[in-house]
């Protein structure tokens, strides 16, 4: 099973190694709509965008890693994800940033798929496309399947509290924006937990 790359336009030449900043879409980029199939009235949240272009001139890679079983479930089609994901890149557009990559896996969490969070698969995709330093590098997300993921391959792990207010044990740092979770990561001061 392999996971699906939906976007692939490195901002960075290949050959220079960056930071990454790894990031889940639902309820960390775009407030969650379950098995969300259409675009219409989809938005970042605030401070979104700004966050991601902090994080780009200070020369991080920005890839979106997201678990979508609703393909796999056959409540949503490979159009309509990429329609939504369209909608998401213009939403970036008009903030001034882009994504180097978005890699999604689509299938249901019964299928033991590799590339389904918190296994790595996704992760491992994404480090086989992109030369990026371990060092620096984290993945924010609003579940414990991303912050067990970033545990797992040695990233800061961020959880962004806007799914649950419960502070997740995996969590480096936890914030409730990906603004914070940007600032946090730039100016880093060890653990940040309330």
């Amino acid at each position: 099973m392999t996971p699906l790359l939906s976007y692939l336009t490195p901002v960075f030449p290949q050959t220079e190694a960056h930071p990454a900043f790894f990031l889940d879409r639902d309820d960390t980029l775009i407030p969650d709509l379950p098995y969300r199939n259409t675009p219409e009235g989809m938005e970042l949240y605030p401070n979104a965008g700004e966050a991601l272009r902090l994080l780009r001139q200070a020369g991080y890679r920005l890839i979106l890693l997201s678990n979508q079983s609703g393909i796999g479930r056959g409540r949503i089609t490979l159009p309509q994800l990429d329609a939504v994901h369209k909608r998401m890149e213009e939403l970036l557009a008009n903030e001034g940033v882009q994504l180097d990559a978005s890699y999604y896996c689509p299938h249901n969490k019964d299928e033991g798929c590799p590339c389904r969070k918190p296994a790595t698969g996704l992760y491992d995709a994404a480090i086989r496309d992109f030369n990026t330093l371990q060092n620096g590098s984290a993945m924010a997300g609003d579940r414990s399947g991303d912050l067990r993921l970033a545990k797992a391959v040695g990233l800061h792990a961020i959880q962004i509290k806007t799914a649950t207010q419960e502070i997740l044990p995996e969590a480096e740092c936890v914030v409730p924006d990906l603004l914070a979770g940007a600032n946090w990561l730039l100016d880093f001061q060890g653990a940040c937990r309330p």
